[in-house]
């Protein structure tokens, strides 16, 4: 989060001085920020693997690797749904 906000202060600045600068340092910014996300997200899925094949006992990685597919695919339907139910808008009280 420190590293998003001091981005933002940086594209301010320099938005300041040159348009041009200023979305170059957001560009390139977003990019680092991206990289993180997909570096944790990477590091997410190496972890469970880790525990369903040492901890859990799973006889086999393709065993391994359909469990993690399944939670994967629960947790994308899950977000999908709460995107969904979101928009609805409420009832007046």
């Amino acid at each position: 989060m420190r590293t998003a906000t001091m981005a933002n202060a940086r594209t301010a600045e320099g938005t300041k001085k040159e348009l041009s600068k200023g979305l170059s340092i957001a560009f390139s910014s977003g990019a680092v920020m991206g990289m993180c996300v997909v570096g944790l997200g990477v590091l997410g899925i190496v972890g469970l693997y880790y525990v369903f094949y040492h901890y859990v006992l799973v006889d086999t990685v393709e065993t391994t690797a359909k469990a993690i597919t399944e939670i994967l695919n629960l947790s994308t339907f899950g977000n999908l749904l709460r995107r969904m139910i979101s928009t609805i808008p409420a009832k007046p009280a």
